[in-house]
């Protein structure tokens, strides 16, 4: 992994963040937890990149662009590709990131 490509980071919200970075990694059944994180993430200047970076490198573990682990893994599965609850909600976390 280049360091340029994860220039992104230095203009993250949660580089200020003065807890634990655990914050992003509850735990899969946290549904509060998982809420909190993504909530935080909101109006992060660089959440698209975030995003991004998770994907691009296929991290499996926390939120990152404010998009959950299980978010990801969702959207990763080609089987959940063809119904119509996968694309409305794929529809809706583009239309948040906008």
């Amino acid at each position: 992994m280049r360091s340029s490509e994860r220039d992104f980071m230095q203009k993250a919200k949660c580089v200020k963040l003065k807890q634990d970075m655990n914050f992003f990694f509850p735990d899969e059944h946290d549904a509060e937890g998982i809420a909190a994180g993504a909530a935080y993430c909101k109006r992060c200047p660089v959440r698209k990149e975030c995003l991004a970076f998770a994907q691009r490198n296929q991290i499996p573990n926390g939120t990152w662009g404010g998009v959950s682990e299980w978010e990801r893994k969702k959207s990763r599965d080609p089987h959940n590709f063809e119904t119509e609850d996968y694309q409305s909600n794929i529809f809706e976390l583009l239309a948040d990131l906008l």
